[in-house]
């Protein structure tokens, strides 16, 4: 029940919830192992779980939305 409870809070969370509304369809328990069985560091986790929610700070957004100076491209396609 608790568990249930934590699942509905995350899902209703606009940001955080984002992956979970979008596969919950399609996803069962197997696609969430990799997360669950702990083999991961806490930043590997973190980085991976944002790329998913796509919440990573780009060069692009830094530009185009927060209107800051600097080059889009990033560090590969601007050497």
């Amino acid at each position: 029940m608790r568990q249930e409870h934590k699942d509905k809070c995350m899902v209703a969370k606009p940001l955080h919830g984002q992956l979970l509304r979008q596969t919950q369809q399609i996803a069962d328990s197997k696609n969430w192992a990799w997360l669950i069985s702990g083999d991961l560091k806490n930043e590997a986790e973190g980085l991976l779980t944002a790329a998913q929610d796509q919440a990573l700070r780009t060069n692009a957004i830094t530009i185009k939305i927060d209107k800051q100076q600097g080059e889009v491209m990033c560090r590969m396609c601007t050497d």
